[in-house]
């Protein structure tokens, strides 16, 4: 179902709050191959997406931008930053999948290739996820777990994460079968490990929200306990 590791997955994180030179340091320094800007539902100004494109150009960590949908005029704004590496959200058929692979073709036709990963989320991509798989020139397949959840009913509940397992397979075997790459969110450690120890090749790790909280909030909590007389 799922391939033996080979090497060291590509680690990222979605970035919502650190925009600007000395975050992209930090995050590349402490071993992220990637970051994730999101356009789709973060209101991130153009003006610093382009901005921070053009300072990863010098540093070992790359920029992916998700666009606002897959509509021509976002994949047209979310090019102009000069981002190519997009990740295209609700993508739920083949048919889809080709217009955006030609859309960013024919507004780039002379230019650099862009990577595209497509993000199935909801039950009828994943009954069409083979056929998109096989969509020549899409390079990544990404599950968006939330959006899943929420149209099949289970968000919050207690076996959300096992349910949603099923779909995690169904992306890996079409993507291996089709030789892409695929990429899964995971939200600890031991998360992280299962999945590389599965074989996944992109980890999508957090937020920078979400660490920095993960980070200050049992620190703070005993600081509190301290202060308290506990």
């Amino acid at each position: 179902m799922t391939q033996s590791p080979t090497a060291f997955p590509r680690f990222g994180t979605w970035s919502m709050l650190f925009h600007g030179t000395p975050a992209l340091e930090r995050l590349s320094g402490a071993g992220l191959d990637f970051i994730r800007l999101d356009m789709e539902h973060t209101p991130v100004d153009d003006a610093v997406v382009a901005r921070l494109v053009r300072e990863a150009e010098d540093l070992p960590i790359d920029i992916s931008l998700r666009p606002a949908s897959a509509r021509p005029a976002d994949l047209e704004r979310a090019l102009a930053t000069g981002a190519r590496r997009l990740c295209v959200p609700q993508v739920e058929t083949a048919q889809l999948a080709r217009s955006i692979v030609e859309t960013v073709r024919q507004l780039l036709p002379d230019g650099p290739s862009v990577h595209l990963a497509v993000m199935l989320e909801s039950p009828k991509a994943f009954q069409n996820c083979q056929a998109i798989a096989a969509v020549e020139g899409i390079d990544l397949l990404v599950i968006g777990p939330a959006d899943l959840a929420q149209e099949l009913g289970i968000s919050g509940t207690p076996d959300e994460e096992e349910k949603l397992d099923k779909y995690r397979y169904l992306l890996a075997e079409a993507a291996i079968k089709h030789g892409k790459p695929w990429e899964i969110g995971v939200w600890t450690q031991e998360s992280a490990l299962r999945w590389a120890h599965e074989g996944c090749p992109v980890l999508m790790y957090m937020t920078d929200t979400s660490a920095v909280q993960a980070c200050y909030g049992p620190a703070l909590a005993e600081m509190d306990q301290l202060a308290d007389g506990g």
